[in-house]
């Protein structure tokens, strides 16, 4: 009599937990969390947190992998940033403009800024005119510096583009990731609200790195009139 009470006592692992590898082989310590009380009330409890169980045990590893390389991909731009900043302070300190790019920015001083590049432009035509370009003196040291510049100039925006196809790559797995729990579309109502908000996150962010960020004057013929001036 005692035994055939334990065992009508007895609680069932939820058809979608026996799906689980993680969670059927664990049972015992579920059940236990339960704690006591009438099967049936036991069971229904079980089954109102039988889809977070579910979702926790497949998904934690996932979730975990998008975080880190989240966090690489957010250093590496905070490192991409911080060139682009100091590129810029190497550039605008040879016409002795000596404000960083985000208070240009912030202050809208750009036209400052092309005042004193239009300056140096014509004092530097003046003493090519004068003097012309030859090994040693002003004109040919400017000349110099220029190409070294432009050079430099290269490799960052190839540098960014990399970073951009990078990311954009990072957040297609991403998408993938989360695409991957099995039991979405029977657990839909259950799940937490920051894994929805996580999967509108990621489409957000790959229609920014093809929409925003993949800025097309960056590449091809409009890279070459920006660099070297428009030709005909």
């Amino acid at each position: 009599m005692e035994g055939k009470l334990r065992k009508e006592n007895s609680l069932k692992l939820p058809a979608l937990l026996e799906t689980n590898p993680y969670l059927s082989t664990t049972f015992s310590v579920v059940a236990s969390l339960i704690g006591s009380g009438p099967t049936k009330d036991r069971k229904q409890e079980l089954d109102d947190i039988s889809c977070l169980l579910d979702f926790t045990a497949r998904m934690n590893s996932e979730l975990s992998t998008i975080f880190y390389e989240t966090e690489y991909l957010r250093e590496s731009n905070t490192a991409l940033k911080e060139e682009c900043l100091d590129l810029f302070k190497d550039y605008v300190e040879v016409v002795e403009y000596h404000i960083t790019l985000d208070k240009c920015r912030k202050e809208d001083d750009w036209e400052n800024l092309y005042e004193k590049l239009n300056s140096f432009i014509s004092n530097l035509e003046t003493e090519i005119q004068d003097g012309g370009v030859s090994p040693g003196n002003y004109a040919y040291k400017q000349q110099i510096n220029l190409e070294f510049a432009v050079d430099r100039l290269v490799e960052f925006i190839n540098k960014y583009n990399q970073f951009i196809s990078q990311g954009e790559k990072y957040y297609q797995k991403f998408r993938v990731i989360v695409s991957s729990y099995p039991n979405e579309d029977l657990c839909q109502n259950e799940l937490p609200h920051n894994f929805r908000q996580l999967q509108e996150d990621i489409d957000y962010a790959i229609v920014k790195f093809n929409e925003a960020y993949n800025i097309s004057e960056l590449t091809g013929s409009k890279l070459k009139d920006l660099l070297y001036g428009f030709s005909d």
